[in-house]
Parts: structure tokens; sequence; C-alpha cells
């Protein structure tokens, strides 16, 4: 953040910079624990909370020097997944509470953490019945499993004022 303002360049332009990254990063984290079976479990979901928790500290303080809000809310599918690797999969067959616990992901999404989980030392397993009941209510979904990034997305110059435009044009 004090680099951008050394070298001149505007706060709108940092943060939406800063929102797109993280955008990009989280697609890819996320994509990639959805795609990886054999991490799922309670000890891979407690690692990511882990450094989740240190990347969000990262970036409240850099929301406090630049409004990054959307980079923020946009790392909440990836703490929604680790929440369900860890939580016990038993409270699942409540009615309405997957809304509670991982209100960022879809049926599709928790139906595949749910029967890519694999039980750590300790671990109860997930019932059959459990595992059916979610896919079937997967099979019909339209929802995708995989986050997407929008390559189009566009640095919005709107908020560009004569004086930034002419820092910005010194700066490009």
């Amino acid at each position: 953040v004090d680099s951008m303002k050394e070298y001149s360049i505007p706060s709108f332009l940092g943060s939406q910079l800063i929102e797109n990254v993280v955008n990009n990063l989280t697609v890819k984290v996320f994509n990639s624990i959805i795609s990886m079976e054999s991490r799922c479990s309670s000890d891979f979901g407690i690692h990511i909370k882990c450094q989740l928790s240190e990347f969000r500290d990262c970036l409240e303080k850099i929301n406090k020097k630049l409004p990054i809000q959307t980079a923020l809310s946009s790392i909440q599918p990836i703490n929604d997944a680790a929440q369900l690797m860890i939580l016990d999969k038993s409270i699942l067959v409540e009615d309405d509470i997957l809304q509670l616990i991982c209100p960022h992901l879809n049926i599709l999404q928790v139906y595949n953490i749910t029967k890519s989980w694999h039980p750590d030392k300790g671990d109860p397993p997930i019932a059959e019945f459990l595992i059916d009941q979610l896919k079937h209510l997967a099979v019909d979904s339209e929802e995708e499993l995989l986050l997407h990034y929008d390559p189009n997305v566009i640095i919005n110059f709107d908020y560009l004022n004569n004086s930034t435009a002419e820092q910005l044009k010194w700066v490009l």
C-alpha cells in the first residue's frame, strides 16, 4: 500500500488490483481444495483455517488503508469448505443446517467435499445414508462445482477525476 502511494498509484486502482488478485487466488485455492480428494480431512481443514486466518488478518490490515471489502468476502467459500471438513458430519442431517454452517457453498460443493472426506484418527466415519441424501440433492442441482474467475474483469475508471487521470498517465 505504501509503495502504491510512493509511485502515485491512485487508491481506487490499488483497491481494484488487490481485489482482482485476491479473487483470482481464491478461485484457484478453492478449486484445488475441492479437487484434491486425498486432502479432504479434518486435519487439512484445520490447516486451511489457520492459513486463512493469517491471510484474512493481512487483508484486514490492507483494508484499513484501502477499501477491499470484495476481497475480504471472496475468501468465504474457502472458509466454508474448511469448516465443513472440520465439523461433525452427523449434524448435516438436520434441515437448513447447511445454510448456517456453509452459506457460501452450493449443494454440489457440499456433496463433493463430504463424499471425498476421509476420517483422521479419532474421527467418526460419515454415515452412508447422509452421503446418499446429499447425492440425491446434488444430482438435480444445476449449480457448478468449481468457482470461476472472469478473465474479462475490467478495472473501473469511472472514479477518475482530472488530477488522478494526470497522475495515472504519468505512472503508465
